[in-house]
């Protein structure tokens, strides 16, 4: 206070003149918050919509394609068993056969231990045989490598005995195979 100013209204509290820019923050900051609180509702309001949507959606089944079978797996089983007959998955050879490479290869595990036969597929594979398929054979009382073949794929009985003796022991002697078999030759891997 300066000397000489009335001193009484200061003391008694009456309110001293505003100041000139107090209106102005006021107002905008109830515009900040306004503002604020319009946005947290409109993110709230739209979030709840999209759960609603997602609700329904699952809710509401779509149209879709009929379940189908899962195709049979071309491996022999983890617990191996043997069968009389296994089903050919590999079509047998149409044509001309040129070399052992394009037989049709039945590989069958005669031993028992789950894998063997896709071991001895992917081994052949590896030596360039196209046409292979594993299975289980009728009994797992094999020893060695048993190979068996078409009299009229014989040519390429020492091709595909070769390639074989470069990791497995052959049995002694080799089977043939009938002429109306699905396959031109046939491997039993055994013990």
């Amino acid at each position: 206070m300066e000397p000489g100013q009335d001193t009484s209204s200061f003391l008694a509290g009456t309110p001293a003149e505003p100041k000139k820019g107090a209106g102005k923050v006021v107002a905008t900051v109830v515009v900040v918050v306004l503002v604020v609180a319009g946005a947290f509702f409109g993110v709230r309001s739209y979030q709840q919509k999209q759960q609603e949507a997602a609700k329904k959606a699952a809710v509401t089944p779509t149209p879709t394609e009929a379940p189908t079978e899962e195709p049979t797996p071309e491996e022999e089983e983890t617990t191996p068993s043997p069968t009389k007959k296994p089903t050919p998955a590999v079509s047998p050879t149409a044509g001309e056969v040129k070399t052992a490479y394009d037989m049709s290869v039945q590989v069958l595990n005669g031993s028992g231990e789950a894998g063997v036969a896709a071991t001895a597929r992917d081994f052949l594979s590896g030596k360039g045989y196209k046409n292979l398929e594993v299975g289980n054979a009728d009994n797992f009382d094999y020893q060695g490598v048993t190979v068996r073949i078409k009299d009229s794929r014989k040519q390429f009985l020492l091709t595909l005995q070769k390639d074989l003796q470069e990791k497995y022991t052959l049995a002694t002697g080799s089977g043939t195979l009938s002429a109306d078999s699905l396959f031109d030759a046939s491997v039993i891997v055994g013990k």
